[in-house]
């Protein structure tokens, strides 16, 4: 190959095509890691990840006896796991948004628990680790 023809497809290869793709690889590991953050670690708000919310008791009877996931020890946001396998990776040309399309969410936990959705720092790191990963695999696989 000529300098000229690397040169070529140097201009070709579409950056945001990669990071594009490298992160839909990652898709399930994102939604992954918020699901995570939630019922393992009760962090459901991103702004204030060492902060717990506790369940009132009567929702820990109710919880303990009618929920498909009956963890009490903070709020999980997982009762039944419907709102949990409803969270959906949207991209934009600027930002990556974590949303769920469960009703559940709609009618009643989004304007309390508005923050719940997204990443923490810790877990931005472990995920920018993994979509650096993909993004230089795809690179090597675009320049060859």
């Amino acid at each position: 190959m000529t300098v000229k023809e690397k040169i070529r497809q140097l201009q070709a290869i579409s950056i945001d095509t990669i990071i594009d793709a490298a992160i839909t690889e990652n898709k399930d590991d994102i939604l992954d890691a918020n699901r995570t953050q939630m019922y393992d670690r009760g962090q459901v708000d991103v702004q204030r990840p060492n902060y717990r919310e506790k369940y009132a008791a009567s929702t820990v009877k109710r919880k303990r006896k009618s929920a498909k996931f009956p963890k009490t020890d903070f709020i999980t946001l997982k009762w039944d796991g419907d709102f949990h396998d409803s969270l959906k990776l949207l991209m934009f040309k600027d930002k990556i948004v974590i949303q769920a399309d469960d009703l559940k969410w709609a009618n009643w936990l989004e304007d309390r628990f508005n923050n719940a959705l997204g990443l923490t720092e810790e877990s931005l790191k472990i995920i920018r680790d993994k979509v650096k990963t993909s993004f230089i695999k795809l690179l090597r696989y675009e320049l060859h």
